[in-house]
């Protein structure tokens, strides 16, 4: 058994963004995940080595502090997507995995779906 005053594990968040007016691996697509506790920051990226690939997917850690909130504490997720489309995405919570379509105009919702373990 952990010791009493153990913080908990942190919990993250899994992303996989799908450009639709940007590149379809939405390379280079910056985000940013506030909470009452602080922000944190990532940015898709490409590249790797000769006949190889990199998991595209983003995963985000929350807070422990945030996780520790039993789901009640809310995050906020900023998207600036390579077309230059800024997309929010409230209410996520720890543990939540999704694929997130980029907006086909900046006046659109972004479009979520649940991402497959």
């Amino acid at each position: 058994s952990a010791p009493p005053d153990a913080r908990p594990p942190a919990a993250s968040i899994t992303l996989k963004l799908v450009g639709v007016r940007s590149n379809r691996d939405a390379v280079g697509a910056a985000l940013s995940l506030k909470s009452s506790f602080g922000e944190s920051y990532s940015q898709v990226k490409g590249g790797g080595s000769y006949l190889s690939a990199s998991d595209l997917r983003q995963v985000l850690a929350v807070p422990p502090d945030a996780a520790r909130e039993g789901g009640s504490q809310k995050l906020e997720l900023t998207i600036r997507w390579p077309s230059g489309t800024v997309t929010a995405v409230p209410n996520l919570q720890p543990g939540q995995r999704w694929l997130v379509l980029e907006p086909a105009s900046p006046d659109e919702p972004v479009v979520l779906h649940p991402l497959p373990e």
